[in-house]
């Protein structure tokens, strides 16, 4: 009968451990919103020519910290001329290799635009 408890409780526990990383998973999936302990990803996006065009802060930005990354961020209203150059209307924008995309992008949208894998 212990046996049998012991084995119960084991199986519970994988089930729960299970149900967590599926939670999990979704929610960052869904959010966008995942620790990159990935330097090669990091690498290959601050090797790009990425550009973030917001209006006024950073803050603007919903779905992705820059902390580790190397773009180059301009703020339209005090660079006005620089967007007006890249016809900039809409923020924040991104400028990957000369494409431009008028929205806030995740971090998997960066990783498929610019061709960069998160592994």
């Amino acid at each position: 009968m212990k046996v049998f408890k012991a084995v119960r409780n084991l199986l519970l526990l994988i089930i729960l451990i299970l149900i967590f990383y599926l939670i999990t998973y979704s929610i960052s999936r869904y959010t966008g919103f995942i620790i990159l302990d990935n330097d090669s990803f990091v690498d290959c996006l601050n090797e790009k020519d990425i550009s973030l065009y917001v209006y006024k802060e950073i803050s603007e930005l919903k779905t992705i910290e820059l902390d580790k990354f190397n773009f180059k961020v301009y703020k339209c209203k005090f660079e006005e001329l620089k967007c007006l150059e890249n016809n900039i209307s809409l923020y924040p924008s991104w400028k990957i290799d000369e494409k431009i995309i008028e929205k806030d992008v995740n971090i998997f949208e960066l990783s498929d635009i610019s061709g960069c894998e998160i592994n």
